[in-house]
């Protein structure tokens, strides 16, 4: 619903069985604009970058430079 109509969603988890439920259920409930991939999300998602905004949920030393460089300036 935050992204609107033309919007979309990029979510990144190393699990690839979760990833595999989370799409199933997401498209299941009409929720076609989330991609879910499987990756390692340190190193971002370079194929869909620019982001307007990042959400991470993960613990660590120092934010990635990945991340900072793929967010819209």
């Amino acid at each position: 619903y935050l992204v609107g109509k033309t919007g979309y969603v990029v979510s990144l988890d190393i699990d690839s069985d979760l990833v595999e439920r989370a799409t199933r259920l997401l498209t299941s409930q009409g929720f076609d604009m989330v991609k879910v991939v499987a990756k390692d999300g340190r190193e971002g998602y370079l194929p869909a970058a620019p982001f307007d905004r990042l959400i991470v949920w993960a613990t660590g030393d120092a934010l990635s430079p990945a991340w900072v460089e793929q967010v819209r300036k």
